[in-house]
């Protein structure tokens, strides 16, 4: 094996290790002596792999310091319709919720005109926290209509890798498209407390409203996400017709 595949070899194992949070105890990796005698390559070799993880932002060479890991930030495609838990699954990230409040309630005006609901009509409201890699990083409020015949409890949610969309495809309910809108904002004291967030750390804010393959809103949710630990991404094409 060349050098050159050795060395992305390496690559891809020292990252998988940062990814899975391998060295969060020290935050930084082991010496080159280190990685070579555990990889049995040559220095050089190693030397080559952590080059490419720092001009790839995952790592930064402090002399005296060692290889300092970077905070790596979650990235979410914007373009993708998809639940919290399978985003993180593909990913190959280990994600679970903690249930905060399942209630059976009147929902707020908003809710209720986004949900086309009557004033008497009820919704389930499920406050989870989203964790990943044993941190907070954000927080969902899920309205979810009763109609259709939908059925959820607060036992659904009590397994803390428990899906909505999957309960929902469950009954039959298919998702199929959402309106989504994204702003920086700053948290209230609660969001802030829930997420152990330091003061004056602005987060991201996205609203959602999600309809089934007939048209029909089925969930509004607001997710309030941590901004040092997410970033979006969405592809643009140029049109073409003008």
């Amino acid at each position: 094996m060349s050098n050159k595949c050795l060395h992305a070899v390496i690559y891809d194992k020292l990252l998988n290790r940062i990814i899975n949070n391998e060295f969060k105890d020290t935050n930084k990796l082991p010496s080159e002596a280190e990685l070579q005698k555990y990889y049995g390559v040559s220095r050089i070799t190693i030397r080559r792999a952590i080059q490419d993880l720092q001009n790839d932002g995952y790592v930064i060479k402090y002399s005296g310091k060692g290889t300092i890991i970077q905070s790596q930030k979650f990235i979410l495609d914007l373009q993708k319709l998809d639940s919290f838990s399978n985003e993180t699954k593909v990913k190959g990230i280990d994600s679970y919720s903690i249930l905060v409040k399942f209630e059976n309630i009147l929902p707020p005006i908003k809710v209720r005109n986004a949900l086309n609901l009557l004033s008497n009509d009820k919704v389930y409201y499920i406050e989870r926290i989203r964790c990943m890699n044993n941190s907070k990083i954000g927080v969902h409020k899920s309205y979810i209509t009763q109609k259709n015949n939908i059925i959820l409890r607060n036992s659904d949610f009590t397994d803390k890798h428990s899906s909505l969309y999957e309960l929902l495809k469950k009954q039959h309910i298919q998702l199929n498209s959402a309106q989504e809108n994204i702003e920086a904002i700053m948290p209230s004291s609660y969001i802030q407390n829930l997420l152990e967030l330091p003061s004056n750390i602005p987060i991201f804010y996205r609203e959602r409203l999600t309809y089934d393959i007939n048209d029909i809103p089925v969930e509004y949710v607001e997710m309030f996400y941590r901004s040092d630990d997410y970033k979006y991404t969405i592809k643009l094409n140029i049109n073409k017709n003008k």
